[in-house]
Order: C-alpha cells, then sequence, then structure tokens
C-alpha cells in the first residue's frame, strides 16, 4: 500500500500544478480578450504619427565644367528636402550662367535634379542656351550626379541643336558646384 499511496500523491501533486498552470493560462486569455475589447483602451482617436519634418535652402553656386573646355559657372540654387528616417527626398531647381573665357561662349542654364535616400545619385535635366555672339545653340541635358556636404559632382551630355561642328562647347562633361547656403527654413507639422 505505501507504494501506491506515494504514487498516488505524486500523481495528484503533478496533477494540481497541471491544473493551476492551466487555470493561470484561461484566465489569461480572458482577460486578454476582455481587455482588447475594450477600444478606448488600446484605439485611440489620433495615431501616433512622426511630425513631418520638411528643409528648404537655397544660395548661390559657383562651379566648374570640365570636358573639351574649362567652364565657370555661377547660379543660385533651392534645394526642398523630405526628411525621413527611411529614404529622404531632395528636390532642387537650378537657374545660372556659364562662361568660357577661351573661347568666348556664354551659356545659360536652368536645371531640376532629385536624389532618393541619403547617399544615393542625383538625377537630373536642364535646358541650356549657348552662344559664342555669332551664332547660337539651345538643347538638353540629362545629368547624373553625387551630393555630398555641400558639393555636388555631375556628369552630362550635351544634346543641341544643329550648328556649324566647330561650335565650342562641351559634349561630355564633368562639373563640380559648390552651394553656398544662405537661407534655410525648417518646418515641422505635427
Amino acid at each position: 500500500m505505501g507504494l501506491k499511496w506515494t504514487m498516488l500523491k505524486k500523481f495528484k501533486k503533478y496533477i494540481g500544478s497541471m491544473g493551476i498552470k492551466i487555470f493561470v493560462v484561461l484566465i489569461s486569455c480572458f482577460l486578454v480578450g476582455t481587455v482588447q475589447g475594450q477600444d478606448s483602451f488600446w484605439k485611440r482617436d489620433k495615431k501616433f504619427e512622426l511630425p513631418k519634418i520638411t528643409v528648404t535652402k537655397s544660395g548661390p553656386y559657383i562651379g566648374l565644367q570640365r570636358g573639351k573646355f574649362n567652364v565657370l559657372e555661377f547660379g543660385l540654387e533651392g534645394q526642398y528636402k523630405k526628411v525621413k528616417l527611411i529614404k529622404p527626398v531632395t528636390h532642387a531647381l537650378h537657374m545660372g550662367f556659364n562662361y568660357n573665357f577661351y573661347k568666348n561662349v556664354l551659356g545659360y542654364d536652368v536645371g531640376y535634379w532629385f536624389k532618393l535616400g541619403r547617399v544615393n545619385l542625383t538625377y537630373g535635366v536642364n535646358f541650356v542656351y549657348r552662344t559664342d555672339f555669332d551664332q547660337s545653340r539651345i538643347g538638353v541635358i540629362p545629368v547624373v550626379g553625387y551630393k555630398f556636404w555641400q558639393l555636388h559632382l555631375q556628369t552630362g551630355m550635351h544634346i543641341m541643336t544643329r550648328a556649324t561642328p566647330t561650335f565650342p562647347t562641351n559634349i561630355l562633361f564633368v562639373s563640380l558646384r559648390f552651394v553656398i547656403i544662405n537661407q534655410r527654413d525648417v518646418d515641422i507639422k505635427k
């Protein structure tokens, strides 16, 4: 009898501890279901959202364009950036002029570029007008670049209207611009 009694005692103890565990699990499920039924506790009238931050910067730039000819660039650039934790977006508009001192060629540029992310490439397009004061050309330049700090390195190809083949302008080029930010506006919308 002693052996049966000890086995029965162990079985009751095992079932008792399992019973308590099952009871705790069932009560927990019941309480979680009851609390989830309370909409005012779990659901707020207004969702939590991070503030939307936009930064607008503008200022003059100075640059050097290298290709077949060296060209000095001056102009203005405005940048608009949506600050995000993941993939911020930057848009920019610029307008300026450039001058080739050796060949006496004056040019005007108006352009746009954008960048998706923090360290990604910039993609853009420029609309240009070039003249050597005898003849003139207009054209489009698709550009790809990389912007870091206030420096913007770009490369592109002039697609211009017909003129004499000896028109002194860069067909393929690399340019480096330094933007001097003198106006900065930070807008935070909650």
